[in-house]
């Protein structure tokens, strides 16, 4: 009884998703929701906040900010997170790039309901840090209004495939939440 309940309740769910996939209220869908319910299988969980909806591989941790940012670890290292950042729209997408970095390659996203970027850096201490250790990572943007929800990861702890499908089921909810 249970796995029927339980069955009727996901298709439910798509149904519901499917259906606002459309929608034209402010809540902008990142990724097709249909292949997002696809992808959401067993070894991926649902993470779920007021600003966004998101799921990631159940053997990663979260950690949630006061503005819900969220820091993601495999093994209680961090691997990546969600940030909600100032955008102005009036400045180039560059003003998001971060410090102490080099642009390896950056793309406009198509084919989505908002403005979105997928940029590849190497990050390099600073000086002070006495550090040379390089580390590469990918961040998509995804612009709302005067925020972005910055999605990154280090590409060197966490595989490619499985950052498209967690960037792929990421909904913003909605715009006045950010």
């Amino acid at each position: 009884m249970k796995r029927i309940t339980l069955a009727f309740c996901l298709g439910l769910i798509l149904i519901v998703m499917v259906a606002c996939s459309g929608r034209n209220d402010g809540g902008a869908i990142i990724g097709d929701s249909a292949d997002s319910e696809k992808e959401n299988t067993q070894n991926y969980q649902s993470i779920k906040t007021d600003t966004y909806e998101i799921s990631i591989p159940t053997e990663l941790e979260t950690k949630f900010l006061e503005d819900s940012s969220m820091q993601i670890y495999k093994n209680n290292i961090q691997i990546g997170g969600l940030d909600i950042i100032t955008y102005d729209s009036s400045q180039p997408i560059e003003q998001l790039y971060l410090n102490h970095s080099e642009v390896i390659s950056s793309e406009k996203i198509k084919d989505l309901t908002t403005e979105s970027y997928k940029v590849n850096f190497i990050l390099t201490p600073p000086a002070a840090e006495k550090s040379s250790t390089e580390i590469e990572q990918v961040h998509y943007y995804f612009i709302i209004e005067n925020k972005a929800l910055d999605l990154y990861f280090d590409t060197g702890l966490i595989d490619e495939n499985a950052i498209q499908k967690i960037a792929k089921s990421l909904i913003i909810r909605l715009y006045h939440n950010i």
